[in-house]
């Protein structure tokens, strides 16, 4: 309940003192990992994921969250590492694609290869904004101005309340 009402220290508050009692316990570690992560305590975070990887050492959920948090914080051989492990382990992982490739782009980095990336998560999933979106910023990186503004626009046409979809649309007109 109050993860859903955003109160992420409430939820710790509660489930933090009782983790070790209950270190086998996968969803308290997981539950903790999200918690710490909401409130910006990365190494808290970190821990509280690895724990629950103990657990559960191929868990999506937390390959995911803690591949998120290693680039928000800029670990990305971390990262990368996790979302090239995702990717092996289930080449259908749009998530995974779409993730790494955005990361990619954010970077500057391999922009080919996050094309690649970006590419068979749109096909995995065409109609996803989000992956439309990461698409079509990697074609505006690449100054491919016509195609980056047809995958913006379409996922306008998904999404038209999502700031970060108008703020590379709004990018993409100002160039063009």
């Amino acid at each position: 309940v109050f993860m859903d009402e955003d109160q992420y220290k409430s939820a710790i508050n509660i489930l933090d003192p009782i983790s070790e009692t209950f270190s086998n316990i996968f969803s308290i570690q997981y539950i903790l990992g999200l918690c710490y992560s909401r409130i910006k305590m990365s190494d808290e975070a970190i821990n509280f994921y690895n724990r629950a990887l103990i657990i559960r050492p191929n868990s999506i959920n937390v390959l995911h969250s803690i591949a998120i948090l290693y680039d928000e914080i800029g670990e990305w051989v971390k990262s990368d590492k996790i979302y090239d492990q995702l990717i092996k382990n289930n080449p259908n992982d749009a998530q995974a694609y779409n993730n790494y490739a955005y990361s990619l782009v954010e970077r500057d980095e391999n922009i080919e290869f996050a094309l690649e990336l970006a590419k068979n998560a749109v096909r995995l999933e065409p109609k996803s904004a989000a992956y439309l979106d990461t698409i079509g910023w990697i074609y505006f990186k690449l100054f491919k101005l016509d195609k980056a503004l047809f995958y913006i626009q379409e996922s306008i046409s998904i999404d038209s309340n999502n700031v970060t979809i108008k703020e590379h649309y709004n990018e993409i007109i100002k160039i063009k």
